[in-house]
């Protein structure tokens, strides 16, 4: 529809604006639609392990493939502070000059794509974690308690080992391994040398 000078109103520049807006809008139909055909071909691979004997791999599978999702949010979370980082030494260095312009607009195009691959890659994660394993666990009659993110995995540890204690009859048994439990759980620090032959 066209418009003329007289017609453009407060209402219906307020009608076009809304109209722009919405146009803007992620389509909500979108994400609930491919939610939904993510979660049908995740239980489709989940399902090929049917047997009886099967049952502990089908709640592993669940945890393993939630867990990846996890590790992948977190790596490219890492990797976009770092390009964060690389945009922000781009725009300091800039002279001025289309060069360097065109290389903080290329790390703003890749620090966008990030934010898309990182806004799918959690949303896939938190539909694992939250739908596709609290179902295949208790569809399995498994006990496996609540899913543990990756970033509480070392307080989960130092609280077992701090419950079990490390014994002598660990040191006994494999000395390094007794150290590697014992820096995991923060019970002693690695020496300052040590540290730095790690790194």
């Amino acid at each position: 529809m066209t418009y003329t000078m007289d017609d453009l109103t407060q209402e219906v520049l307020d009608r076009i604006a809304t109209s722009i807006r919405k146009d803007a809008l992620p389509k909500p139909d979108y994400m609930e639609a491919w939610t939904e055909e993510f979660v049908k071909r995740v239980h489709a691979v989940i399902d090929m392990f049917d047997e009886n004997y099967e049952i502990v791999t089908k709640a592993k599978l669940a945890d393993q493939m939630t867990q990846m999702f996890e590790r992948m949010a977190t790596n490219l979370k890492t990797a976009g502070t770092r390009k964060r980082w690389e945009l922000r030494d781009a725009k300091r260095n800039h002279q001025g000059i289309e060069i360097t312009q065109l290389e903080i607009d290329k790390i703003e195009e890749q620090l966008e794509n990030m934010r898309s691959q990182y806004y799918m890659i959690i949303h896939a994660y938190r539909t694992m974690r939250y739908n596709v394993r609290p179902k295949v666990v208790s569809d399995s009659g498994l006990n496996w308690g609540s899913y543990t993110p990756i970033e509480e995995l070392p307080k989960v540890r130092r609280q077992r080992y701090a419950k079990n204690n490390l014994t002598i009859q660990d040191y006994m048994n494999d000395d390094k391994q007794f150290w590697r439990n014992a820096r995991e759980a923060a019970l002693v620090e690695i020496p300052q040398e040590e540290k730095e032959s790690f790194a």
